[in-house]
C-alpha cells in the first residue's frame, strides 16, 4: 500500500510543478512535468508480474479456493489469487493515478486560459 505521505508529495511537487508553469511558461519545465507525470504513472500501475509472485508466494490455506461449494483447481485458483492481488495493487495507487491523469489533463487543457504574460515578459515599446 502507498503510504498518504506518498500521494501528498506527489501532490505537491506537482502543484509547484504546475505553478511555475502557469507563471513562466517555458517549454522545458512543461515538458519536465509532463515526464514525471508520466513516468509516476508508469510506476504506480497494478503489475501482473507482481501479483503472480505474490500468488506464488501465498501459503497453501489461501492458494485453496471455494467458489459455490466447488474447491477450484490449482490452476483456477492461482488464477483468482492474481486477480485479487491486481485489484488490491489498483485501489492502493488510486490516488496517486489521478493525481498524474489530472497533471496531464491541465497541461493539456492550460493553453486554452491564456492569460496575459507577466509584465517583465512584455517587450518594451520601440
Amino acid at each position: 500500500m502507498v503510504p498518504v505521505t506518498d500521494t501528498i508529495v506527489v501532490a505537491l511537487v506537482s502543484a509547484i510543478l504546475l505553478g511555475l508553469d502557469w507563471r513562466y511558461r517555458r517549454r522545458s519545465l512543461r515538458l519536465g512535468t509532463v515526464i514525471l507525470a508520466l513516468v509516476v504513472w508508469y510506476v504506480v500501475q497494478p503489475s501482473i508480474t507482481v501479483a503472480g509472485r505474490r500468488a506464488t508466494a501465498a501459503g497453501p490455506e489461501e492458494r485453496v479456493r471455494v467458489l459455490r461449494g466447488d474447491t477450484l483447481s490449482e490452476y483456477m485458483s492461482g488464477v483468482d489469487i492474481m486477480r485479487e492481488y491486481v485489484i488490491q495493487a489498483n485501489e492502493e495507487d488510486r490516488d496517486i493515478r489521478l493525481i498524474a491523469l489530472g497533471v496531464l489533463a491541465w497541461l493539456a487543457c492550460s493553453p486554452a486560459f491564456r492569460r496575459d504574460p507577466a509584465p517583465e515578459q512584455v517587450p518594451p515599446p520601440a
